[in-house]
This record gives structure tokens, sequence and C-alpha cells, in this order.
């Protein structure tokens, strides 16, 4: 059960990772525990919504949940916006990345986990289940920190500016895009 789980977590938060560590690299380090708190807030949600609701979300439509989808896509056209209402000289990444857009963000790209995570919970038992959550749930805490040494990471946080503050509206509204394509929403 163990190694089901750890997979299952893997498999479902690449994109929470780059999401994560992109939102970090981005912002200044004093704004990355916010971040953090959205990332780990949306992981708690999404896990009690799977462990309470067990196979009760499998009649909700893929087409509404890709409604999530216009989280990423608003605020990476929000950031762009601002992005583009700076002065030229100013470098600095409009501010997309705190608690609320990181918590959001983390929701709208979670329709994979809930995919995965449901039939797991159902499937194994209360111990099973315990140490299912328990396993996501330290997992998740890895994730941060990895995202957390992403975003600190003078590499990575050159790599950032050499792809200039567009970087973040361009990457929340792919995540949008995807996920109201991939989900089906607007008939796309």
């Amino acid at each position: 059960m163990a190694a089901l789980a750890l997979g299952a977590f893997v498999g479902t938060n690449v994109d929470n990772l780059l999401a994560l560590g992109a939102q970090m690299a981005a912002t200044e380090p004093r704004r990355h525990r916010r971040i953090a708190e959205g990332q780990f807030t949306a992981t708690i949600i999404v896990i009690a919504l799977c462990a309470l609701l067990g196979s009760g979300l499998k009649v909700v439509p893929h087409t509404l949940i890709g409604l999530m989808g216009l989280i990423p896509l608003t605020l990476g056209i929000r950031a762009g916006v601002l992005l583009f209402q700076h002065r030229s000289d100013d470098r600095t990444v409009p501010a997309a990345a705190g608690f609320l857009s990181s918590l959001g963000v983390t929701l709208a790209i979670s329709a994979d986990n809930v995919g995965v995570y449901l039939p797991i919970l159902a499937t194994s038992g209360l111990l099973g289940g315990v140490v299912s959550v328990g396993i996501w749930v330290l997992a998740d805490l890895g994730l941060i920190g990895l995202a957390g040494w992403i975003g600190r990471h003078p590499a990575a946080r050159a790599q950032v500016e050499k792809v200039g503050p567009l970087a973040l509206p361009v990457l929340f509204v792919a995540l949008g895009v995807i996920i109201i394509v991939r989900s089906g929403t607007f008939g796309l």
C-alpha cells in the first residue's frame, strides 16, 4: 500500500512541483512561506475531499471540474496585465505568487490527484487509507522543501530572470488552458 500511495503521489504531482518551484523562483524569498502554505492547504483540502466523499466525486462531470482551469488562467492574465503596466525598466515579477494564488493553482491542477487518490482510498480499507494519507502529507512536505530549494537556488533564480517576468504569467495561462482542454470544458 505504501508503494502504491507514494507512486500515486509522484505520478500526480510533477505539475505541482513545476508550478510551485516556478512561483518560488519568480518571487522574493520572504513570500515563499505563504506560497508553501497555499500548496499544503490545497493538498490537505484535496486529500480531505477524497477521504470524505469517496467515490461520490465520480458523479461530477469532468467538464465542471475543468472550470477550475479558470483559476490559473485568470491569475496568468492578471499577472500579464500587471507586467505590461510596469515601467519598461522594472524587471520585477508582478505579485501572482502568494497564499491564495498558490492555493488556487494547486487546487486547479489537482484533478489528477483526485482521480487517483479516490479509488485508492475507496479500495484500501481504514489502515491502508491512513497509511496513504500519511504518505501523501509527508510527500507534500518533501515536495514543498524541494520546490523551496529550487526557488532559492541561484541557477533556478537566474533562469527565471533570464526568461524574464513573463515566465510565471505564461506558465499560469498554459496550466489553465491545459486543464480546460483536457477536461473537455467548453467543448474544447
